[in-house]
């Protein structure tokens, strides 16, 4: 098993005790190799926490609120602004790779990592992992429920536990979990092994050419938590029948003929309403084509 790199606000307050307890001469009494060793964590994890967040004038909380806070102090080349976020550094980076599979860069820092788990061997089937909810469920199984002392049996289980220990939303996770018997019915199936909307999507339609409207109709509630979540854009960006917009298809399909509106509304209604409604008609048909017609 991995380091931890998650933790209780009480098991990071004891590590910060630890830190900072002196014997009578003034020295640290515990270094801080042995606190990350005692629980089972990187000696930088231990450091880190015991740094203050010039953001809030508190305590780093975690590992991912301090590289959070290192990734915007970063500059984007792209835009030349401060990257708003920790992800959107991620999606950066992510970007400037190639995935093997497909030749193009990868689309987000999820995408990268779905591909990853998959080139890894799933020791009890001898097979690679299929998808990364998959690999994710593997090492939670490998872990120790300590209320229970026996494995989790699922990344959904691991997660309820760590929810509680963390008290987030302890109130709600325990009323859904006693009224149903087992986690695994507790939460829907859906979203149940995934970190995000991204992460479900990546995983079941990554491999398919999907459009918004086709994903709404097959599952409604995935499109309409990726676009509360805001990454509706980053899943199934904004196009046209596999174009940028409807305006390059127009320029691709009709590239070769000279076209009136008339004639187009008669042949591609869908295209024509579709200029119409982005004020991308007058780029498509200009004026001066439309006069050549009257003459």
């Amino acid at each position: 098993m991995g380091k931890r790199k998650k933790f209780t606000p009480e098991e990071n307050q004891e590590m910060r005790d630890m830190y900072n307890l002196r014997d009578e001469n003034g020295k640290r009494k515990y270094k801080q190799a042995d606190i990350a060793k005692y629980f089972e964590t990187h000696s930088t994890y231990v450091c880190l926490i015991n740094r203050d967040n010039p953001d809030t004038g508190e305590k780093f909380r975690s590992l991912i609120e301090y590289n959070d806070y290192n990734a915007r102090q970063r500059i984007n080349p792209e835009t030349n602004k401060k990257f708003k976020s920790l992800h959107d550094y991620q999606n950066y980076n992510a970007g400037k790779q190639t995935n093997p599979e497909t030749g193009e860069k990868f689309k987000s820092r999820i995408e990268k990592e779905t591909y990853a788990a998959r080139q890894k061997i799933n020791p009890e089937t001898g097979k690679k992992f299929e998808s990364k909810s998959e690999y994710e469920n593997y090492n939670a199984r490998k872990r120790i429920n300590p209320e229970t002392g026996k494995k989790f049996r699922s990344k959904t289980e691991y997660n309820v536990y760590t929810a509680r220990q963390r008290k987030i939303n302890s109130k709600t996770l325990d009323s859904i979990v006693e009224e149903v018997e087992g986690v695994d019915e507790a939460i829907p199936k859906t979203y149940r092994e995934y970190d995000s909307p991204l992460e479900c999507f990546i995983d079941k339609y990554g491999d398919k050419n999907i459009t918004r409207g086709k994903l709404a109709k097959e599952d409604r509630g995935l499109c309409d938590s990726l676009r509360k979540s805001g990454q509706l854009d980053e899943a199934i960006p904004k196009t046209y029948r596999g174009y940028n917009s409807s305006l390059h298809y127009f320029s691709d399909k009709f590239k070769d003929r000279d076209i009136t509106r008339k004639q187009l509304a008669k042949e591609d209604s869908g295209l024509y309403s579709s200029l119409r409604r982005r004020n991308l008609l007058d780029y498509a048909i200009p004026e001066k084509m439309r006069r050549k017609y009257r003459e």
